[in-house]
């Protein structure tokens, strides 16, 4: 899946009316993840950033050299 998890069209959703129990909580630990698992993707794009830029300056530095 490319593009930013800006571009997701995720509904709006209450899972207070979910009136089944289980399927109630079961879409809770479902949203749960799914936040958990952007906030990962944001902090692992940052750091491939911060590599990507650490190299490029490395290969820069090996090249004046």
């Amino acid at each position: 899946m490319s593009g930013s998890l800006d571009t997701m069209n995720i509904p709006d959703v209450n899972p207070e009316t979910i009136a089944d129990k289980a399927m109630r909580a079961l879409v809770i630990q479902l949203l749960n993840l799914i936040e958990a698992q952007a906030t990962e993707i944001t902090t692992l794009r940052v750091e491939n950033q911060q590599l990507r830029d650490e190299l490029a300056r490395l290969k820069g530095w090996f090249r004046e050299a």
